[in-house]
Order: C-alpha cells, then sequence, then structure tokens
C-alpha cells in the first residue's frame, strides 16, 4: 500500500495487527509518528467498525480510544484517515504561540 502523499487524508502504509480486546495496534512496515498520525484520527481495518486513536506511540504503534472489538488480525491492511480539521488547529496554534514567542524576545 502507498504512503500518504501531503494534503491526502488516507494513510495506509505497512500492515496493521490487532488483538480481540486490546486497544493496542501493532503496525509492520509503518511509519506512524514520522508519517503525521496523530490523536484524532480514524483507524480502519477491513470487516470491522471505525476506532478514533487515543495516541501514537512511536513509528509502529498506537493506542485506540477504545478496545478493538473485531476478532485479532495479523499483518491485515488497514486504513487512517487524518482528521485534519483537529491536526491543523492544533499545529496552526502551536506554531502562532511560537511566533508570538519569537516576536516578544524580539520586540525589546
Amino acid at each position: 500500500m502507498a504512503n500518504i502523499s501531503a494534503g491526502r487524508a488516507w494513510y495506509r502504509l505497512g500492515t496493521a495487527n490487532t488483538t480481540q480486546g486490546s486497544p493496542v495496534v501493532t503496525g509492520v512496515g509503518t511509519q506512524w509518528e514520522s508519517g503525521g498520525i496523530r490523536e484524532g484520527d480514524i483507524f480502519m481495518i477491513e470487516g470491522s467498525r471505525i476506532y478514533e486513536i487515543a495516541s501514537v506511540n512511536g513509528n509502529q504503534n498506537l493506542t485506540l480510544r477504545e478496545p478493538f472489538a473485531g476478532l485479532t488480525r495479523v499483518q491485515q491492511d488497514y486504513a487512517i484517515i487524518q482528521n485534519f480539521s483537529t491536526n491543523m488547529l492544533a499545529d496552526l496554534a502551536r506554531r502562532l504561540s511560537v511566533l508570538v514567542a519569537q516576536y516578544e524576545e524580539n520586540k525589546g
């Protein structure tokens, strides 16, 4: 599966392992953290419902907001829908904060 390109909402790089009853998802060949996957994005695996991502704990580990209810799966294709509305606002707020701090530092 191809990696997400800038401006696209789908991420499908690598495969995912899920365990019934566990919120932990491990990736194989994934780059979740460096690929920009974040809390609030949506995780889907074929034949299951959608799950909100609670945290990204590295390039090959993430935690769902609630335990995976489907059957245990190993190296399955998956998709993450990036929630740009949440991510963009958080990123904008962070960047604005940095700019304001720089301005305050340099104005005197």
